[in-house]
């Protein structure tokens, strides 16, 4: 009988009447590729042209351990529905844009919310699905004895880091790295630090940005004009950022601002 580890489900349902855009589940691939690296077996569904009873037979069928749901703001109400009716098949797991934005939305209805980039995290997960120490793992949000657990990341885990980058209008590329350190305030030490940095920085200076919870998080930020970027310019830049963001957390954790 055919099993597999893991099925990722993309909930988005096609309506019976009007247009409707087709959107690959380009990040659910990525997590398939990761898994299968690992040695893990993954099946993927499709939910778009499926009734909800084919999605369910399958999942009964392939019994797997963890069942992963994508969701965006426009699929909350299926990413939600099946976890409902999932829920005591196999740990169940959330991610996406829109629970990496809102997981509280999701902590009560899935087992794990997953928190921004996905393919070390879903790993991570299978790795742990027997000690269940997913307190381990950065970038989950989860319930264990009535407390929502938040671990706050920007990068997968530890020193690796994601750089993002944008391209403008004006053929402009934007660099962004960001620090692992959510604080309320900034002490003065750190923002004398900050203000002097770009004096020795090849690539980037630091800005200090608060959200609307409150949380102040530190970006360093680097523009280039994107026709004159060689491959080697590119990796130059990423890999001088992501050092100098290594750099100043290992200072924050020095001073206690970093767990």
């Amino acid at each position: 009988m055919e099993r597999a580890d893991v099925v990722l489900v993309y909930p988005q349902r096609a309506p019976k009447q009007g247009r409707h855009w087709i959107m690959p589940s380009l990040g659910l691939m990525y997590l398939s590729a990761a898994l299968r690296r690992a040695g893990y077996s993954v099946r993927h569904i499709d939910h778009t042209f499926l009734e909800r009873a084919e999605v369910l037979a399958e999942i009964d069928r392939l019994q797997p351990s963890v069942i992963g749901i994508y969701c965006m703001i426009t699929m909350q109400d299926e990413a939600l529905s099946l976890a409902h009716q999932v829920r005591d098949k196999a740990l169940t797991v959330v991610g996406g844009p829109y629970p990496s934005g809102e997981p509280e939305t999701f902590v009560d209805q899935f087992d794990l919310v997953a928190v921004g980039e996905g393919e070390e995290t879903i790993v991570s997960i299978m790795e742990h699905l027997d000690d269940r120490r997913f307190e381990d793992i950065p970038g989950l949000v989860f319930k264990r004895d009535g407390e929502v657990i938040r671990l706050h990341f920007n990068g997968p885990h530890g020193e690796i880091r994601k750089v993002s980058i944008f391209s403008g209008d004006a053929e402009v590329a934007l660099f962004m790295v960001f620090s692992m350190a959510f604080v309320r305030t900034v002490p003065q030490p750190v923002m004398e630090y900050l203000l002097m940095r770009p004096i020795d920085l090849r690539f980037g200076s630091w800005i200090v940005s608060r959200d609307d919870d409150g949380d102040v998080a530190f970006i360093l930020i680097y523009s280039a004009l994107g026709a004159a970027l060689t491959s080697g310019a590119l990796q130059s830049i990423c890999q001088s950022m992501v050092g100098e963001a290594v750099d100043f957390d290992a200072k924050l954790r020095g001073s206690g601002l970093l767990k």
